[in-house]
């Protein structure tokens, strides 16, 4: 919070658009006092919400909020909106900035998940044990997570009456014919921007990332930048011919300890007076150079292999046990003709590497 209202000092931002791709917070409160903030500082806030915006149930969600009954997530997200356009946030395509911005909502499902499961580990939860939406959200019938039901919901609100999401994106194109088209999501819409599970310490993360209602769209649209969230972890790749970002502020803890994997660019969130990750230059008219990221670099050098699912890298390896014969610690095989793999955390941006290899030495 002090990281943004110091972004109102000295008006610095007032001519620029700034794009939030979700999970600010599951409290009312604090998201409203964080938005409110934000606006007063940029000229253009877009905004499309996250899984713990729509959070309804534990401590933490409503905050200081108080309801006179209680709310199920689509509930809490039309109350999310509802606050959006009080505030004055886009939540809907709109050109700010020398660009035609458009977030997308979305939700994820399980059967996005394209690529095989990691065999011959034993103790690895499945994802209904570990990610908190699956006892903090609640869903109206027939909404069920068992099937894609939520992420269709989700991506039918994406559509207004006779308006499709598409339409109104192409009328500001005709509008503002040579403007980038910059469109964002939380979730994420192609495996490739997912680490594979054999180098996660929670394998099963896809099972809870993406959408292929979100990757229709993106496909629809066909954005020059494609802003996203949800993983915590920076990223910056071109996959035909879309540009995909995420610039995660992520928690203090995974800043503290794995930050050569969160970071993006030498200055966000580690510099010693973060800025936002710059997407787009309207004086310019150009994008920036390619920004140093942990994966993305990572991919770059390294092929994916999601084949080798009995292979598990050491840092996820130290959480399970492998079973006799089948489960190996590795990054790959001896046949891929690599000598050595580099970590993704030492390919991040060498500020963030340094900072993360001295925090290892340390513990």
């Amino acid at each position: 919070m002090e990281w943004c209202r110091s972004l109102a000092q000295d008006d610095a931002f007032r001519r620029d658009c700034l794009i939030l791709a979700g999970d600010i917070a599951a409290s009312h409160v604090l998201l409203e006092e964080t938005l409110g903030i934000l606006v007063g500082a940029f000229g253009h806030v877009f905004f499309t919400p996250g899984n713990h915006d729509v959070w309804v149930r534990g401590q933490l969600s409503g905050g200081l909020h108080v309801r006179r009954a209680e709310i199920d997530s689509i509930e809490r997200l039309e109350e999310v909106l509802s606050l959006c356009r009080r505030l004055g946030v886009h939540t809907a395509p709109a050109y700010a900035a020398g660009a035609i911005v458009a977030p997308i909502l979305s939700w994820y499902h399980s059967s996005w998940d394209s690529e095989p499961d990691v065999v011959g580990w034993e103790g690895i939860p499945p994802a209904e044990l570990v990610m908190s939406d699956f006892h903090k959200c609640t869903w109206p019938a027939p909404l069920s997570t068992a099937d894609d039901s939520i992420a269709r919901r989700f991506d039918g609100m994406n559509d207004s009456g006779a308006s499709t999401l598409s339409a109104r994106v192409e009328a500001l194109r005709a509008e503002y014919p040579g403007a980038p088209v910059i469109t964002a999501s939380h979730f994420v819409p192609r495996t490739e921007l997912v680490p594979e599970k054999r180098y996660l310490f929670f394998p099963p993360l896809a099972k809870a990332c993406g959408s292929v209602h979100l990757a229709r769209r993106v496909d629809e649209l066909r954005p020059d930048v494609h802003v996203f969230g949800h993983t915590h972890l920076g990223w910056d790749a071109t996959i035909d011919g879309v540009r995909y970002l995420q610039a995660p502020l992520s928690y203090p803890e995974e800043r503290k300890m794995r930050l050569g994997t969160v970071a993006i660019s030498t200055t966000f969130p580690h510099g010693p007076r973060p800025t936002p990750l710059l997407v787009y230059d309207a004086a310019t008219r150009c994008q920036p150079p390619r920004y140093d990221a942990g994966w993305s670099n990572f991919y770059a050098k390294y092929p994916r292999r999601p084949d080798l699912r009995h292979l598990l890298a050491p840092r996820a390896a130290k959480r399970y046990k492998p079973v006799a014969g089948v489960g190996k610690v590795g990054y790959l095989e001896e046949a891929d003709h690599i000598s050595r793999v580099s970590p993704a955390w030492t390919l991040g941006p060498p500020n963030a590497v340094a900072r993360e290899t001295n925090q290892n030495e340390t513990y």
